[in-house]
């Protein structure tokens, strides 16, 4: 019997992760995605994820339940983690009969505690970085943080990296590099269409946008790291040129409620939406808060923005892709070099430079068929190489590499 022909072995996943829908973040929208698709497959999925106010202890989304551990009144990052991957101890613990591997979204050092569970209830365990500089190899080092982060990584069975620099930081280190898979994000490519003129004026009715004129859309939190000051600062150096060009910052803003409070970010925030307003510019900037339907914000626009000081891989940069968008973007680490062909199917920038971004930006917006061919060019990079379907088969081969004790290394 070959490998082509071996029926597949399916089971319980229980997934770990700290945020998961209606929370936003690109590791949680990429967390539902795949527990979504698994359970489509015959796998069975199930979520343990933080309690927010106003959420249930337990519900069904996408047809995965979904349990859920509180951690109310926390303010710290590092109190909270631990707080919650103790916790989530208690729900694995009670279902262990349910599940086989444990597949954590975030390599996060507190999750030593449901990892060390797992080994000994001789579960499998992968672990999946999310963050350049945040949840990776760069936390190794000295002291008992740095002595769990590294067992964080040697007690998984499989590590997950989503991007190519990120796959270079951990083998050069210590670590067993035949423990490492490289695993791409991906999209929904049915979802993340591109939108035809009619579609797009209808999006734009519906999201109460301008129908006329250009739509810059930039996605994700407005969180300095991830350079939506760049993005604001940009626009404004054009909208004088381009008196109906508009702006719309999709993603967490100050209005958004977050189980752990972020006070410097949301000071960053309201900082922002203040220099607009004496810029004159409030009235063209749309700020959406989180969203269900980040698609049509993105079908709706003609030029992708993303000045993202530091990611794990930037999942909204293959949406974009996806959507047909034309994408203005940081180097990110040197992980958009290895998404986009720059002045092919992207525009990659240097610096921080406001005003470097706004030629890039115009440039597109002066040659409607240059943006077109590299709309059409990042949509069919993103069908061929980060269709969700695609990326689930390589996560069904990993999972049943494991369960039957193969190699998993990439």
């Amino acid at each position: 019997m070959t490998a082509t022909d071996r029926p597949k072995r399916r089971t319980g996943v229980a997934m770990v992760a700290q945020r998961y829908h209606p929370l936003f973040g690109g590791a949680a929208v990429q967390a539902r995605r795949l527990a979504e698709g698994l359970r489509r497959r015959g796998w069975r999925p199930f979520v343990v994820t933080t309690r927010a106010p106003g959420l249930s202890w337990r519900e069904t989304i996408d047809g995965t339940p979904v349990l859920r551990v509180p951690i109310f009144g926390v303010r710290r990052w590092g109190l909270a983690g631990l707080l919650f991957y103790l916790a989530t101890c208690i729900p694995l613990l009670a279902t262990a009969r349910r599940w086989s591997i444990l597949h954590v979204h975030g390599a996060a050092p507190f999750t030593w505690f449901p990892q060390t569970l797992a080994r000994l209830l001789g579960k499998r365990v992968i672990v999946k970085m999310t963050l350049m500089g945040g949840d990776d190899v760069g936390g190794l080092g000295g002291g008992v943080q740095g002595s769990m982060n590294r067992s964080v990584f040697e007690r998984a069975d499989a590590v997950i990296s989503i991007s190519r620099p990120m796959s270079d930081a951990y083998r050069a280190t210590a670590l067993d590099a035949r423990r490492l898979v490289e695993m791409p994000q991906g999209v929904d490519v049915e979802r993340y269409r591109p939108a035809s003129p009619e579609e797009r004026r209808e999006l734009r009715r519906r999201l109460g946008l301008a129908e006329e004129g250009p739509l810059l859309v930039f996605v994700g939190a407005i969180f300095h790291r991830k350079g939506a000051d760049i993005a604001a600062r940009a626009f404004a150096k054009l909208a004088a040129e381009r008196p109906t060009l508009q702006l719309a910052m999709v993603g967490m803003d100050d209005t958004t409620y977050d189980p752990v409070d972020l006070p410097e970010e949301r000071t960053f925030c309201l900082a922002l939406k203040q220099e607009l307003r004496e810029a004159g510019l409030a009235d063209r900037v749309r700020f959406s808060g989180v969203v269900d339907d980040v698609q049509n914000w993105m079908r709706a626009a003609d030029v992708f923005v993303f000045p993202s000081r530091r990611e794990g891989f930037g999942t909204v940069m293959v949406e974009a892709m996806a959507v047909g968008l034309p994408c203005v973007l940081a180097p990110i680490d040197g992980i958009a070099a290895t998404v986009f062909r720059h002045g092919e199917d992207g525009v990659i920038v240097e610096g921080e430079d406001p005003e470097v971004w706004a030629r890039a930006i115009e440039a597109l917006l002066a040659d409607p068929e240059r943006a077109a061919a590299m709309g059409g060019a990042a949509r069919a990079q993103a069908c061929a190489r980060y269709s969700f379907e695609v990326v689930c088969d390589r996560y069904e081969a990993l999972y049943e590499a494991l369960l039957e004790g193969r190699p998993v290394a990439s």
